[in-house]
């Protein structure tokens, strides 16, 4: 599946909602768009599955152009935020609903049908009515209505929010396996950053209708563009550094960072002429929090003294425990040793970063 120089203005708006965008995906990956609110997820997905006609560009399915095809003449299926089931039909009613509409025989109906349903659970409740089934159990029926007639393309415009976070997990799951399966393509728009880490193929970080970062989630996540990708993917801080020159390799920088000087790696736009100025992100696991007294070891080896700061507050996120320290640069987020005593609050700290995990990014 391809989408090639999407563009889409609506009436009133005075910017594109999309601006030249392009994306791809292949058989059987899962792509997730990512990006705040009014980016244009949802406009690239409704144009994708013919709902929007785009200003201009091309959607190329399967080999074929469909840009100018009906919604229901596309190889696409779509699940919203709402479950849209039709209220006096039965589970087995909806699921088989698509295959009726679309003129299969009887018999494929029934087995189709049949198979969607033990494949998801639903057997044991395929004559209850949608207002009988718990929340989750709705959102199965609108997935194996959406996967019964084996779509190209699997469109999700954030059908998983507002469920708990098992839930969640664990219809993702089902998607990941019947992708798989079937070989389809699955597009998906979420916000759950930590959900979109953990299983997307590749991310795509939207942002004013243009596309402000694409690849792979380790890369997005540790390596990203801008301040912006950084912010919007995770817990960042931000340091104001100057360059002292270039590092050992075309991607490194020698920096000044609270008077020390570290080699960092960053993308060729970061200047390598002294005196320049650059931002450094600072992942909390880039980040060691240690007492400001005391032998200072990082996990299990001594490291040399760090700067100075004083806690302003202690995050307890149950895998780690992170620090909010104020610096003379700012405040940043640390973590600290999660079975050793807790920091407390106004108590001084010493910062150990780890440069191998820092990434330099333009001022």
């Amino acid at each position: 599946m391809r989408a090639i120089g999407i563009t889409k203005t609506f009436p009133g708006m005075t910017r594109p909602a999309l601006h030249d965008v392009t994306i791809g995906a292949g058989p059987g990956e899962l792509l997730d768009l990512m990006g705040p609110s009014g980016s244009g997820k949802s406009t690239l997905v409704t144009i994708i599955n013919g709902l929007t006609k785009p200003d201009a560009g091309r959607v190329v399915i399967g080999g074929e152009d469909v840009t100018d095809r009906a919604p229901s003449r596309r190889p696409t299926t779509t699940m919203f935020q709402q479950d849209n089931l039709f209220p006096e039909m039965s589970v087995a009613g909806n699921v088989a609903h698509p295959l009726r509409l679309a003129g299969a025989s009887p018999t494929h109906v029934r087995d189709q049908t049949e198979v969607m349903l033990l494949r998801l659970g639903l057997a044991g409740v395929s004559d209850a009515l949608p207002r009988h089934l718990s929340g989750g159990q709705r959102r199965r029926v609108a997935l194996a209505r959406a996967l019964v007639s084996r779509p190209a393309v699997l469109l999700l415009d954030e059908p998983l929010s507002g469920l708990e976070q098992g839930l969640k997990a664990g219809l993702l799951e089902l998607i990941d396996q019947m992708r798989r399966r079937l070989g389809m393509t699955v597009i998906h728009v979420t916000h759950d950053t930590p959900l979109a880490l953990a299983t997307a193929d590749r991310i795509i970080v939207l942002d004013r209708g243009r596309i402000a970062d694409e690849g792979a989630p380790r890369d997005v996540y540790q390596r990203p563009t801008s301040s912006f990708v950084a912010s919007f993917l995770g817990a960042s801080s931000f340091l104001d550094v100057r360059v002292i020159g270039p590092g050992d390799s075309a991607s490194t920088r020698r920096v000044d960072v609270l008077g020390t000087a570290m080699t960092v790696a960053g993308p060729a736009t970061v200047p390598t002429a002294a005196g320049r100025e650059a931002t450094l992100l600072v992942r909390p696991n880039a980040l060691s929090v240690v007492p400001a007294s005391g032998t200072t070891t990082v996990m299990g080896q001594p490291e040399p003294s760090g700067m100075l700061g004083i806690v302003q507050r202690r995050l307890y996120r149950g895998e780690r425990m992170e620090y909010l320290v104020e610096t003379e640069r700012g405040s940043v987020l640390g973590t600290g040793d999660l079975w050793g005593p807790a920091l407390e609050r106004h108590e001084p700290a010493r910062l150990v970063l780890h440069p191998e995990r820092l990434w330099l990014l333009p001022r």
